[in-house]
């Protein structure tokens, strides 16, 4: 099954092991996560800006989704 997470999700699952992280895991395990390049920009300025995550958890954090999903054009 394809699925699609909003960014809110992709944030929640990056920034704390709580249920978002799980959800994300699992899409990922057993799904075909989807994601697009705008969608990980949006997740990338808000962890920056809302949650002040340092730059490089959040390059590895955006670059894991990169190659655990399936990256599309909007």
């Amino acid at each position: 099954m394809k699925v699609l997470l909003d960014a809110n999700v992709l944030i929640a699952a990056m920034a704390s092991q709580g249920l978002c992280h799980l959800v994300a895991e699992l899409c990922i395990a057993e799904h075909d996560l989807i994601v697009s390049e705008a969608l990980l920009g949006e997740v990338e300025t808000k962890l920056h800006r809302r949650l002040k995550v340092p730059l490089p958890d959040i390059h590895n954090a955006v670059a894991y989704f990169r190659q655990a999903s399936n990256v599309v054009a909007p």
